[in-house]
């Protein structure tokens, strides 16, 4: 499973408009509600801040990768934004400037779920990507990054 399989460029949003964790959140699920990746926007958010309440998904260097697995969800997906600094309450407590809002449905999710995480994680690892993604211009250019990961 590639992260480009998972998204396309209509699933990435350069400019949020959100000032909040809760809004950037809905800004990205609303890209996959129009993309008939989800079948409800309510359950779905419901069961991601749910999940966020945990504990934050803030990893740190300005990234955020909230997820849920949720009835809300058609298919595994992944959508992608860049955003004004939102206080994320992150690992490293620095704001975050870069999510990767992650969607799989309930029905078999554990296996899905944790592919992605790790996938993401691993292109996240990695230097290049991350400096990438985060000094990316445009929504082909992260498309094209994410595209080139292995």
């Amino acid at each position: 499973m590639e992260l480009s399989e998972l998204t396309s460029v209509k699933q990435i949003k350069f400019d949020l408009k959100s000032n909040t964790k809760e809004g950037v959140i809905k800004e990205l699920a609303e890209l996959l509600l129009e993309e008939g990746k989800i079948n409800s926007i309510d359950v779905y958010l419901n069961d991601v801040l749910a999940r966020e309440k945990e504990y934050s998904t803030g990893i740190g260097q300005g990234i955020a990768i909230p997820h849920g697995k949720s009835d809300g969800v058609n298919e595994a997906t992944i959508a992608i934004g860049r955003c004004k600094d939102i206080e994320w309450g992150s690992l490293d407590d620095k704001p975050v400037k870069f999510v990767i809002l992650i969607a799989v449905p309930k029905s078999g999710a554990n296996r899905d779920h944790l592919m992605i995480l790790a996938k993401i994680a691993e292109s996240l690892m990695d230097n290049e990507f991350t400096s990438g993604l985060l000094g990316a211009k445009s929504k082909l250019e992260i498309y094209d990054l994410i595209s080139k990961t292995a």
